[in-house]
């Protein structure tokens, strides 16, 4: 195809002849490199407020990293009207996002090309072209097919070329799919590894990404704070929630509602965090007031299970209703088992059901001894 052709791809002066929109894909790409670098180490100090400093090591502190960077370029892409470390209210999806991003576009029309003909194929083929085993070479064919449709052949012309061989005796449709596909470029002079770059993601999508790590990172630097902290605050906005004023109840504070409820959310699974941890420590080393409560933990058979089950419930109990952490007796005062461990039975009837829960073990915390 001649280059002033009206289907020829666009080629920008200077880039060594390469298609318009691997320059451009590749030039987002190395702006979200060096973003990554920097975003780190300057990130928005309003940030800190939400997801605390970055943890010294681990999953959290590689939570906290990506949830850093992809604020950073979401902000960078879109720039909504929003301070630096808020990500805004969510853009909205339409069905037009993807048609009018020309990598997306060509993009889809690729995959779509490599579903049809992959629909030809027996089932068993079928199932695993569409499986993790077959990323690879499928994904390298959809690279093709995206350079094709770029350098200006049309759909129609692909899919006859595409099912011109038979497909009937096929085992391992993506390896058949990317090797037909090179022979296509090859014939027409096309690089499809030039496409073989991520594709972008429509700005609902990145907002989503975004908010999850986000609601991540935030989980993780709750859960190191203490344990009656987050219990007060819990607290603090199911009475908001549950007991509304009128100027809650205008269209003007939806969204603060919407985060009220996604804070609450993120207290339950900071809680949850810490209940799991406590019960962890008690399997390899139970607190005095579990020992009294519930005996010391069996060493093999189903009792183990029991006793867990039973010291998981105690642990509940403490952090979601009492706001105590691990080794911190209810009632130091007393040589109670059940107070020492849960303290006094509430009035409430829902945490009066939760103590009685926790305060069954369940099982024999005494059982005989074998003659």
């Amino acid at each position: 195809m001649p280059p002033d052709a009206p289907d020829a791809p666009w080629r920008a002066p200077g880039s060594a002849d390469l298609p318009r929109q691997v320059v451009l894909r590749r030039a987002e790409l190395a702006a979200e490199t060096i973003l990554r670098a920097t975003a780190v180490t300057h990130p928005p100090p309003e940030l800190f407020a939400r997801i605390g400093p970055r943890p010294p090591a681990g999953p959290d502190g590689a939570a906290w990293d990506d949830a850093v960077i992809a604020l950073a370029i979401y902000h960078a892409r879109h720039q909504p009207d929003t301070a630096p470390h808020d990500p805004g209210p969510p853009p909205g999806a339409t069905p037009d996002d993807r048609h009018r991003d020309p990598w997306l576009r060509r993009h889809d029309q690729a995959t779509r090309l490599a579903d049809t003909w992959s629909a030809t194929l027996p089932d068993q083929a079928r199932t695993r072209f569409h499986s993790p085993h077959e990323a690879v070479p499928r994904h390298r064919a959809i690279a093709g097919l995206h350079a094709l449709l770029e350098g200006g052949h049309h759909l129609d012309h692909l899919q006859a070329a595409l099912a011109a061989e038979p497909s009937a005796d096929i085992r391992t449709g993506a390896a058949v799919l990317a090797h037909r596909v090179t022979d296509l470029c090859t014939t027409a002079g096309l690089d499809a590894t030039l496409y073989e770059l991520p594709a972008p993601a429509t700005p609902q999508q990145e907002w989503n990404t975004v908010t999850r790590l986000l609601d991540t990172a935030e989980t993780n630097h709750l859960a190191t704070q203490p344990t009656a902290t987050l219990l007060a605050e819990r607290r603090t906005l199911d009475d908001q929630l549950n007991h509304p004023t009128d100027a809650a109840r205008t269209h003007a504070s939806t969204r603060t509602h919407a985060a009220a409820v996604a804070r609450r959310t993120r207290l339950d699974a900071a809680l949850e965090r810490q209940t799991t941890r406590a019960f962890l420590d008690a399997t390899a080393e139970p607190a005095d007031y579990l020992a009294a409560l519930l005996g010391p933990r069996p060493a093999t058979g189903s009792a183990v299970t029991a006793w867990d089950e039973a010291a998981h419930r105690v642990e509940h109990y403490r952090h979601h209703i009492l706001g105590l952490p691990y080794g911190t007796p209810a009632t130091a005062d007393t040589s109670d088992p059940v107070r020492r461990a849960l303290g006094d039975r509430p009035a409430d009837p829902t945490a009066a059901h939760a103590y009685d829960q926790a305060r069954q073990p369940d099982f024999d915390i005494n059982p005989p001894l074998p003659l």
